[in-house]
């Protein structure tokens, strides 16, 4: 006996590649939301310890500070701050 191969019509195909689509593009939406959040939290953690070098170092603020300034922007940036700090009552 030979196996009959399982016969799709058009319209079944179309709705299996569009749910076969939306689940990958749901997967690599969660990866890529689990990256940018490992990679915030690693320049965080890498510039925190930056930092307590310098003070185990016993450089004082103002070293510190120009240090991190002639660093550029990416040496000083900080986390963002929760939804919500630093609103004034009008919302902006």
């Amino acid at each position: 006996m030979v196996a009959s191969e399982p016969k799709f019509d058009a319209g079944e195909l179309i709705g299996l590649i569009a749910v076969a689509g939306l689940l990958l593009c749901g997967v690599l939406g969660i990866l890529l939301g689990f990256y940018a959040q490992w990679s915030r939290h690693r320049r965080a953690e890498m510039a925190a310890a930056l930092r307590q070098q310098m003070i185990d170092r016993g450089m004082s603020a103002d070293e510190i500070v120009a240090v991190l300034q002639t660093g550029g922007p990416e040496a000083v940036a900080a986390p963002p701050a929760p939804i919500g700090v630093g609103l004034t009552p009008g919302g902006r």
